[in-house]
């Protein structure tokens, strides 16, 4: 919002708390939606970099999921991509396929 409480379209009249309760705002569905484009876009713009297997944080820590978290996080997403994730990570490792 501008100082005068009306609506901005610039980029630069709003702060990182405004964006953040933004982001916030949106569902669960509609955050993993903009992560998929955002990565979709990465990998247009950077195709090699999806064969990059090790990977060095430029700052800060980097959080990993564990296998029951990512499946805890693509149940709640519910989109049906992610079901089928999570119907591939619950198979046995011996049936599953390798990637």
């Amino acid at each position: 919002m501008v100082m005068d409480g009306s609506i901005g379209h610039s980029r630069q009249e709003e702060s990182m708390e405004e964006k953040t309760r933004w982001f916030l705002s949106l569902s669960i569905k509609d955050r993993i939606e903009m992560l998929c484009s955002l990565t979709d876009i990465a990998l247009t713009i950077t195709p090699g970099i999806q064969d990059h297997r090790n990977v060095k944080s430029i700052t800060g820590r980097v959080q990993i999921l564990s296998k029951e978290d990512l499946i805890a996080s693509k149940k709640a997403a519910g989109r049906e991509i992610d079901l089928s994730d999570v119907h591939l990570l619950e198979l046995p490792i011996e049936d599953a396929e390798p990637l």
